[in-house]
């Protein structure tokens, strides 16, 4: 008798569990939203028309390494720190206000150039009062810049130790004088020019 043995071969079926990222989008709810904390999105959305706030509380930092992307608005209002680490292409303004502190470690940290970064400070304050600044860490960027201050203060900071270049137009909107500060051992190259009327003034410090 013969006895035919067959020998059936099975390929493995792996199945692979994919996390889905958690993406933050502002589209279809409020105008506006704020958040207090990126840290558990992989990105962001913002749709036109649409404004994101970030609001860090006094004495935390919000470091972002991913991107914020879109046609609408950020804005920034914390007392804290934010750190901007991802490379933007948002391209809709950014506006920065409150009292805390933004910091750029990319070239495209503040979004696409088809937008303007807006540094709003309203208070009357003198030089010992909190206000919100900007810190450039060794960034090329086309971003035009727009100071507006009530009084003497220093908006913008080329970060110690850092080369900064800046191709963009700064736009001075100030009722009296906005500095730009260079700290220790850093370099701040303006290729963009720098325009403003009236009473308007700015002043380079290091």
């Amino acid at each position: 008798m013969n006895i035919k043995k067959t020998i059936l071969i099975v390929p493995f079926l792996v199945l692979a569990t994919v996390a889905h990222a958690a993406y933050y989008s502002v589209n279809d709810n409020a105008i506006w939203q704020t958040l207090p904390d990126l840290s558990a999105y992989d990105g962001v959305e913002i749709a036109s028309g649409k404004k994101l706030t970030l609001a860090p509380a006094s004495g935390v930092t919000m470091s972002f390494t991913k991107v914020i992307a879109g046609d609408g608005e950020l804005a920034f209002a914390g007392a804290g720190i934010l750190e901007l680490r991802g490379e933007n292409t948002f391209r809709g303004q950014f506006t920065i206000n409150g009292t805390g502190e933004v910091h750029a470690y990319t070239d495209g940290a503040f979004g696409s150039p088809e937008g303007l970064t807006y540094h709003f400070q309203t208070s009357s304050a003198d030089a010992t009062t909190p206000q919100s600044k900007i810190y450039l860490h060794g960034i090329t960027t086309a971003e035009p810049f727009a100071l507006w201050n009530n009084d003497k203060q220093r908006p913008l900071y080329s970060a110690t130790g850092t080369t900064n270049t800046l191709t963009g137009v700064i736009d001075v909107r100030s009722s009296n004088q906005a500095d730009i500060y260079a700290q220790d051992d850093s370099v701040l190259n303006i290729r963009g020019g720098i325009v403003g009327s009236g009473s308007n003034q700015i002043r380079f410090s290091t």
